[in-house]
């Protein structure tokens, strides 16, 4: 019996340590992005995440913290009223100092505060430091933001003339008529010697001029017994308050020094009880980014 053997072709042998070499030679991986790419994208992405929630934080999630000082301001005020403690004279900023009720607006019992920062305005309605208050002869006037921290005048625009608007401070109840409007920028055209003045942010993402509406006191005014400070580059109208970038800053050297933290633990210890214990942190750190950063747009926006 014959066994059929295959012919060798000449040329066809390969060395036995070339083929170990092809067998183990490993496949060549793909080169990966260079580390500081892989850095700067993750901070621009976390600086796009920080933008955005900015703007869902000032204007929504901020009403809910316009609404809670509000709480606070109200019961102050409620009890200084009862015990005939409310302020009849100028008081530092954030001080409560009256009640503003405007029907045709929605407005109830809201609180006024004094002064007209980007920080006061945060609150609720300020009334401008070198003006008398409510009630009182002369000319009242009351800042209020448009469409962040609850928006108090953001329906400015509703009013109509022989609209009321009732101020309660320490001296009493006071009545106003709406008279007058300014949509331009421009003062309301209006000579009555005793008046409130309502003012706001004008239209648009960038507003170039404020919106006013004037109301006539109704009644005998109480005296003015003066000694108003002047206003300060921070309450003027469409001002933006400074004082706060400082804060911003630490805020956000403690934010990073905070996410370099959480992913050092995640990485040397657990990523579960690592992200637990950094999420309130971080969330506690931004909020105070937001809070701090919120004063630096205009104030009546």
């Amino acid at each position: 019996m014959s066994v059929e053997t295959r012919p060798s072709v000449v040329g066809s042998e390969v060395p036995v340590a070339a083929v170990a070499a092809r067998v183990s030679a490993p496949e060549p991986m793909p080169a990966g992005p260079v580390p500081w790419v892989a850095v700067a994208a993750g901070a621009v992405g976390l600086l796009a995440a920080l933008v955005l929630g900015f703007f869902v934080y000032f204007v929504g999630v901020s009403a809910a913290q316009e609404a809670h000082d509000q709480s606070i301001l109200f019961d102050r005020m409620r009890s200084e009223l009862n015990s005939a403690t409310a302020p009849v004279s100028p008081q530092r900023d954030g001080t409560p100092v009256a009640l503003l009720d405007v029907p045709a607006m929605g407005l109830h019992h809201l609180v006024v505060v004094q002064g007209t920062s980007g920080t006061d305005l945060m609150s609720g309605p300020g009334l401008r430091a070198d003006t008398p208050l409510p009630g009182e002869q002369g000319v009242s006037v009351l800042y209020g933001r448009r469409s962040s921290f609850g928006g108090p005048f953001g329906r400015l625009g509703s009013l109509r003339v022989g609209d009321t608007i009732t101020v309660t401070t320490g001296h009493g109840v006071s009545h106003y008529r709406v008279t007058k409007f300014s949509s331009d920028g421009q003062p309301v055209r209006d000579t009555a010697p005793n008046r409130l003045v309502l003012v706001t942010a004008g239209p648009g993402l960038t507003p170039e001029y404020a919106r006013t509406a004037s109301a006539v006191l109704v009644g005998t005014p109480l005296p003015d017994d003066g000694g108003y400070p002047g206003v300060g580059a921070r309450g003027a109208e469409m001002a933006s308050d400074s004082a706060g970038i400082g804060r911003v800053l630490l805020w956000s050297v403690l934010l990073v020094i905070v996410a370099a933290g959480g992913t050092a633990a995640a990485v040397l210890w657990s990523r579960w009880p690592a992200w637990l214990l950094a999420t309130p942190i971080t969330i506690a750190v931004v909020w105070n980014i937001y809070e701090n950063a919120a004063p630096l747009l205009p104030n009546l926006l």
